[in-house]
Parts: C-alpha cells; sequence; structure tokens
C-alpha cells in the first residue's frame, strides 16, 4: 500500500472511532451516574480507564484544594511528559473556583490545556506550556496560559483558529471556553505574545449571575 493511501487509512479509522465514541457518549454516562448511585466505583473506574487510559490515584499532585482541578491538571501533566512537553503551574495560595460547577470546571480547563498542548507537542524540540491561577482583585479570577507553538498561527475573521492546516475541524475548543467566560461574567482574551508564544487568559466572576 502506497504510504499516502496507508496514512489516509489510519486518518479514516481515527474518524470512525471518534464518531463512534461521541455517538455512545451519552449512554457512558447515563450508566455510569446509575452506577455511581448505586456506589459502584470500581466499575466506573474500569470503564473511564478503558475509554480514556488509566491515570493511578498516586499520580494525581495536589496544585490547589480543589480535587478535581488537580485531577485535571495532574492528567495534562502525565500527558506533557509523554509527548515531551514542559508543562509548569504557578497557582496562588488558597486561589477559590468552587463557584465554578464541575462540568465548566472539566470544560474550561479541558479545553484549553489540550489545546496547549496539541500546539507545544509539534515542536521538534522540548515544547513548554505555562500556567497560571491567581486573583485579579475580590471580585476575578484569572487563569493564564502560555504555549509555545510552531507554524503559523490561523485566523479567521479576526479569531485565532488553530495551528492546524484543516482548521474547519478545529477550534471549537476556544469558543466553549469563550462561551463558559461570558457565562462567569468575564471574558477570554487570546493573543499572540512573541512570535511561537501564545497566550489565553481567561476572567472569570465569582459574583457573576450564573445560569
Amino acid at each position: 500500500m502506497h504510504p499516502k493511501e496507508l496514512k489516509n487509512t489510519f486518518v479514516e479509522k481515527d474518524l470512525t472511532d471518534y464518531c463512534r465514541y461521541v455517538h455512545d457518549i451519552h449512554q457512558y454516562l447515563f450508566q455510569i451516574r446509575n452506577l455511581a448511585m448505586n456506589g459502584d466505583t470500581e466499575r466506573i473506574i474500569g470503564i473511564v480507564n478503558e475509554l480514556e487510559g488509566e491515570i493511578s490515584k498516586k499520580e494525581i499532585k495536589k496544585y490547589t484544594n480543589d480535587f478535581l482541578l488537580n485531577s485535571i491538571l495532574s492528567e495534562y501533566s502525565h500527558k506533557s511528559i509523554q509527548q515531551n512537553v514542559d508543562f509548569s503551574t504557578h497557582i496562588e495560595d488558597n486561589i477559590n473556583i468552587s463557584f465554578i460547577s464541575d462540568s465548566d470546571k472539566i470544560s474550561m480547563f479541558g479545553n484549553l490545556l489540550k489545546n496547549a498542548l496539541e500546539a507545544a507537542a509539534q515542536c521538534p524540540d522540548k515544547g513548554r506550556i505555562e500556567l497560571k491561577i491567581y486573583k485579579g482583585n475580590r471580585h476575578f479570577v484569572v487563569i493564564e496560559l502560555k504555549n509555545q507553538y510552531c507554524g503559523e498561527l490561523i485566523q479567521r475573521k479576526g479569531k485565532f483558529i488553530s495551528t492546524k492546516k484543516d482548521y474547519k475541524n478545529h477550534g471549537m475548543g476556544l469558543q466553549i471556553v469563550s462561551d463558559l467566560a461570558a457565562k462567569y461574567g468575564g471574558e477570554l482574551v487570546v493573543e499572540q505574545e512573541e512570535k511561537g508564544v501564545f497566550r489565553a487568559v481567561l476572567y472569570i466572576s465569582s459574583n457573576a449571575n450564573f445560569s
């Protein structure tokens, strides 16, 4: 088989697997909820490990007093090591993001870190990601994420979309985070800080009228 045909075969398989996963995700979540209500944590862990890969409890570092955020950051720390990316964090003591719902927290940090890791991992030398979380004032929390990237940033209608050529299939993550920022009375600001460094700053208010 020609290398190009082989590559297309792998791409098609990945797309098929992804579509199957998305199609079934509501069924996974429904049954995970039922297992949780029954207290069957071992089966829940087994399902998630099978779907997403395993990260042991001992690998979850304590970055903050929020276990879910610790879990998210530990996951991306683990993935960064696997992809030869340096992941550093600077989190202000006693930072409080308990006003963010768990589902929004997963989506917010997950999308930001996923985009950053994908970009930094493309660099031929060791890429870098730097995450800062701090209080802007008594009403706002600031989440600042910088990452290295290689190649050219793609913009459409004045908005950064992706560093990938097939940008039409990417860029949704930043829009999701931007929508969440608005929900929490803030905004997402993205910019090219300097050549090869992308910066995303998320401002969120603990006083917003969430809906």
